[in-house]
C-alpha cells in the first residue's frame, strides 16, 4: 500500500540515493488547490552525490617504469547507489610525493575526466608516491576519498635466463 505526505520545499523526508518515488502532483493558489494528477512513478528515484570510493586506485605494471606510474582508478557504474543513483561525470586522481599531507589533482579537476587510467611521468626512480581518487556526478564531489595506496616508480626485476653454481674454496 503507497503512503502519500504532503511535501513543500522546507518538509524533510529522510530519503536516501535509491529509493524510488511515487508523485502525485496538484497546483494550488490563494483560492484553494486543483485536483491531484494520476500517480507519477516512472524515472523518479532519489540522486545524491556519489558515496566514497572504497578501493584504491590499482598500480598498472605494463605502464609503470622507473620515471612514471600508470594507477587504473577502479570503476564506479552509473546509476547505482555507489555512484548516488546518477551518472558518474568526472574520476578526480590526486597525488603526493609520499609526504602524505600536500596531494595535487592530476585529473577530473577542474576539468572533468572519465578517464581511469592515468599515467604521472618525471618521476624518481624508487621513490614511492602516494595517490587517492574521488568520483562525481551532477550533484557534486564523493564526499571523501579512496583509501590511499603507496607507489613505487620501479619495474619488477626480469627473471633470471639460467642459474650457475660457483664452488668457493
Amino acid at each position: 500500500m503507497s503512503q502519500f505526505w504532503a511535501i513543500t520545499t522546507a518538509s524533510p523526508m529522510n530519503l536516501v540515493a535509491g529509493d524510488a518515488i511515487k508523485l502525485k502532483l496538484r497546483a494550488h493558489n490563494v483560492i484553494g488547490g486543483g485536483a491531484f494528477t494520476a500517480v507519477i512513478t516512472s524515472g523518479i528515484l532519489v540522486e545524491t552525490p556519489p558515496a566514497t570510493p572504497t578501493l584504491s586506485p590499482v598500480r598498472d605494471e605494463a605502464g609503470t617504469t622507473v620515471s612514471q606510474i600508470t594507477a587504473t582508478m577502479p570503476e564506479i557504474i552509473s546509476g547505482t547507489i555507489a555512484a548516488g543513483s546518477a551518472s558518474i561525470s568526472s574520476y578526480g586522481l590526486e597525488w603526493n610525493s609520499g609526504s602524505g599531507t600536500t596531494f595535487t589533482a592530476i585529473s577530473g579537476d577542474p576539468t572533468e575526466s572519465l578517464t581511469r587510467v592515468i599515467t604521472k611521468t618525471s618521476l624518481a626512480s624508487g621513490h614511492s608516491y602516494i595517490f587517492r581518487y574521488r568520483v562525481k556526478n551532477i550533484h557534486g564531489w564523493s564526499a571523501g576519498y579512496s583509501p590511499q595506496v603507496t607507489i613505487v616508480a620501479a619495474k619488477k626485476p626480469s627473471d633470471p635466463v639460467s642459474a650457475t653454481t660457483v664452488l668457493i674454496g
